[in-house]
């Protein structure tokens, strides 16, 4: 029988390296199941790309004049829908409920800590910052996403503040 002491150093070593390897894949891939199902389905399959011509700001009007960005109210695309801009009989039932219910019930994509101070006028209408800078290229999608595009961190928070010069003081942004 092979004593495995017996074996050589780099032998050992190896075997260390696949034990790590394998474990580490296991742990991706499981933290990646839970991420795909942490996926969300909106309500509607809103367009952006048909939309793009129009500022986010118009639909989105809390970005500029408030903290919360805000998800539109029916009566926003009212304003130019009259009837649901797809055809397919389930969104037109889509269409109706929302219509007659006050309007849809959108799932948050992303949301802000409760230990962070953010105000979406500060750095849009202020700072003058791109809604893509934090949102990604969501003018571009036919559908809504189901996860955000960029994933924003205290990181690409303090990235930003470094290259716009701005202050990096803790207690700005943290209660």
């Amino acid at each position: 029988m092979l004593d495995w002491r017996e074996l050589p150093v780099k032998s050992f070593a190896l075997v260390k390296v696949l034990v790590i390897a394998v474990a580490g894949l296991w742990a991706g891939f499981a933290g990646y199941r839970q991420y795909e199902a942490a996926q969300l389905r909106q309500p509607y399959r809103f367009n952006h790309a048909a939309h793009r011509p129009m500022a986010c700001v118009i639909c989105h009007s809390g970005a500029r004049q408030s903290m919360r960005a805000t998800l539109p109210a029916i009566s926003v695309c009212l304003n130019c829908h009259a009837d649901s801009p797809l055809t397919d009989a389930k969104s037109k039932a889509a269409w109706q409920a929302a219509v007659q219910q006050g309007g849809f019930r959108w799932k948050k994509l992303t949301a802000v800590p409760d230990y962070v101070f953010f105000s979406h006028q500060r750095h849009t209408r202020f700072g003058r910052i791109p809604c893509e800078r934090c949102h990604g290229d969501i003018a571009h999608f036919v559908a809504p996403p189901s996860l955000p595009l960029i994933r924003v961190s205290m990181s690409t928070c303090v990235d930003c503040h470094q290259d716009r010069q701005q202050t990096e003081d803790c207690a700005r942004c943290h209660k």
